[in-house]
């Protein structure tokens, strides 16, 4: 695992960690860029050799050209290179990115993916067992990673506490209100007249966390992929329940198709046809969602499979 960085005198901000960020033009470095201009800080992981061997290729100098992108949004970056088949890589993560940044992770996002077309018949036992490793085993190792170390924003024992959050904070996650307070949160209990009004009542933590993982429809002549994301999203809604209790949100997001460079001319045709807006959906179109879930505005989210695909049929 090899790692960049780029540094900053910035106030801190709350970070989030991003799987999958291997190409300008992907899913992962549109959420990116839109995180990181939302008041984030960004760690990503990418893995050059998966690029390597798909048919786009792996893009040079990818990682460090996102990262600067990034900083120049004014978020501080660590760029991550792992490989999600090692089973002992997603502590290493969590460590560097703990280590580089300086805080906790307090929003994960998986975008990651193994993804090679087979089916039901021609499938093999390697590419279906590498498929589960990639995007179910590797997935459910770093959301319990995140688990395990997640303490709630600004809560005992957790630096930089909501005050380092410039613009002010609701439970610690950005909200773009300059001079916002933890007086004015919303939806944290006894925040409003919506609140509990008996001293008695019990007082939930408030949803500060979050987890968003990309998920697919794909299964007929795609069965390892879809089958593996189908787990995937089982282990996601899980999380919605397991770690609510930590102040934690999980969702899944199903972006349609997207055009990152994989379709044929052919296969492009079809799906704008299948497609009640008349295009296909773009990074920014997912990226636009995955933030509004991470935002104070998406806390009452959870345990939800999102479709984000202009209304294309699945």
């Amino acid at each position: 695992m090899t790692t960049a960085e780029q540094p900053s005198t910035a106030p801190a901000r709350p970070i989030a960690l991003i799987t999958g960020v291997g190409r300008s033009i992907g899913i992962g470095a549109g959420i990116a860029r839109r995180m990181a201009a939302s008041g984030w800080d960004v760690a990503f992981t990418y893995w050059t050799p998966y690029d390597r061997r798909m048919a786009w290729g792996a893009e040079p100098g990818a990682a460090a050209s996102i990262a600067d992108e990034l900083a120049g949004a004014g978020a501080r970056t660590a760029a991550i290179e792992a490989d999600l088949t090692d089973a002992e890589a997603p502590a290493r993560i969590f460590d560097e990115v703990e280590r580089r940044l300086g805080g906790q992770v307090t929003a994960l996002i998986l975008s990651h993916a193994e993804s090679v077309d087979s089916g039901l018949l021609d499938t093999t036992v390697e590419a279906f067992d590498r498929h589960f490793t990639v995007n179910a085993r590797a997935s459910w190792l770093l959301i319990r990673e995140y688990g395990l170390r997640f303490r709630g924003v600004g809560g005992d024992g957790v630096p930089g506490g909501t005050g380092d959050v410039p613009g002010g904070t609701e439970g610690g996650v950005p909200d773009g209100t300059p001079g916002a307070t933890a007086d004015a949160r919303e939806g944290v209990p006894g925040d409003s007249p919506a609140g509990p009004t008996a001293a008695s009542d019990p007082a939930p933590r408030p949803a500060t966390g979050r987890i968003v993982a990309l998920t697919s429809d794909h299964t007929v002549g795609n069965l390892p992929y879809g089958a593996s994301k189908g787990a995937l999203d089982r282990i996601t809604l899980a999380a919605a329940h397991e770690l609510a209790h930590l102040g934690v949100t999980a969702n899944v997001v199903n972006p349609g198709p997207v055009d990152t460079g994989w379709m044929t001319d052919g296969l492009r045709e079809a799906l704008v046809r299948g497609t009640p807006l008349g295009r296909l959906g773009t990074p920014r179109d997912t990226a636009h969602l995955v933030d509004f879930l991470c935002s104070p505005q998406g806390q009452w989210i959870n345990g939800q499979l999102l479709k984000s695909n202009g209304g294309a049929a699945s």
